[in-house]
Order: C-alpha cells, then sequence, then structure tokens
C-alpha cells in the first residue's frame, strides 16, 4: 500500500514537473521574447516619384517630379503662380498623379472645373482638364459633377471616387474604380466605355 502511494507521488511529481516545464516555455515565449518589430505599410507608391507637366498662369511652366503623395499645392509653388493666377480654382489639396496636368488658371479666365477639384462647379466646360477630347470623363481629375453624369453613379459614389483617389494617388487603369465601394462589375461594364484615367 505504502509502495503504490509512493509510485503515485512520483507520477504526480513527473507529471507536474512536466506542465511546470511546458508552462516556463509558454511564458518565456511570450512574455519574455521582444515583441516582433511593428511593420508599416508604405504604400504603393512609396519611394517612387512621379512627373507632372504644370502649365497656365505660372513664371516657370514645365515638367517637375515630386515624391509619390505630394499635393497640387506643391507643383503650383515649384512652378511661382503668376500674379494673376487664381490657385484657389484649384484643389491645392489633391494629390498628384503621375502624367498629370495642372493647368493653373488666371483670374477670370474661363474654363471649366480644375485639375484636382472635388467639388461640384455646375456643367464647366466640356473641354475642361477632366473629360477628354473624345468626350470621356477622366476619373482622377473630374469633378462631382461630372462624375455624377454617369449612368448609375449618383452623387453618392461620384464623391466616394473623388475620396478614394485622394486616399489612393488616383485611379492607374479604369478597372481599379471598381475597388470604390459600391461600384461593381455590373456598374462598370455601364460606365466602362465613358471613362478614362489619362
Amino acid at each position: 500500500m505504502i509502495h503504490l502511494e509512493r509510485r503515485y507521488r512520483i507520477l504526480l511529481a513527473g507529471i507536474l514537473g512536466i506542465v511546470l516545464f511546458a508552462g516556463g516555455i509558454v511564458y518565456a515565449r511570450h512574455y519574455l521574447s521582444p515583441p516582433p518589430p511593428l511593420s508599416v505599410n508604405p504604400g504603393p507608391e512609396a519611394g517612387t516619384v512621379v512627373k507632372v507637366h504644370v502649365a497656365g498662369a505660372v513664371d516657370r511652366p514645365g515638367l517637375y517630379e515630386f515624391p509619390a503623395g505630394s499635393r497640387v499645392m506643391d507643383a503650383v509653388e515649384k512652378a511661382s503662380p503668376a500674379p494673376d493666377a487664381d490657385i484657389n480654382r484649384l484643389n491645392l489639396a489633391a494629390v498628384l498623379n503621375d502624367g498629370q496636368k495642372v493647368q493653373v488658371p488666371q483670374k477670370g479666365e474661363v474654363t471649366g472645373p480644375a485639375v484636382g477639384d472635388g467639388s461640384n462647379q455646375g456643367d464647366g466646360n466640356r473641354n475642361g482638364t477632366s473629360v477628354s477630347a473624345n468626350g470621356l470623363v477622366n476619373l482622377n481629375t473630374a469633378s462631382l459633377a461630372e462624375l455624377d453624369r454617369l449612368p448609375g453613379i449618383g452623387p453618392t459614389l461620384a464623391q466616394r471616387i473623388i475620396d478614394y483617389r485622394q486616399q489612393k494617388g488616383g485611379f492607374r487603369r479604369i478597372e481599379d474604380v471598381k475597388n470604390v465601394s459600391g461600384i461593381g462589375d455590373k456598374l462598370f461594364l455601364q460606365i466602362k466605355d465613358l471613362i478614362t484615367v489619362d
């Protein structure tokens, strides 16, 4: 009987030792090892540059390079706005896109919605920077009013398109518009022949 109790004690001590050993390993891994470094996702365009053509009412028009994520204001300042430049008609906070043309209007000049404009400015001029020569609406520069004219879009989706391009740095292909919440394959088929990203 005493011999049997001794066996149980040894067995119990062995199990307890294993449990304590395993617990020590878990504790060491969880609490004593340094946490993994936080990885910050810099985004797809980090470390790249965008080339932008600045023209219109500026003293130094031309082609400029900017770090990805730069704003229209950076381009206007680099080209030095002329005294008669009406920069308030531009959305200075809009993100620059590679290959974009920033046309700085003169005061009193009649043009379509300005580059990077995210507001409803009425009908404007169909030859403005946000509508191409063949009549396609440019997703990267169109105003809310122009996007609203697309079939099935409406003001809510138009604003989401503007928000998306400002957050992501613009659309690279027309298919990217399907990344906007509320625009699926069916709606894309309705507008694909009416839009561009050039």
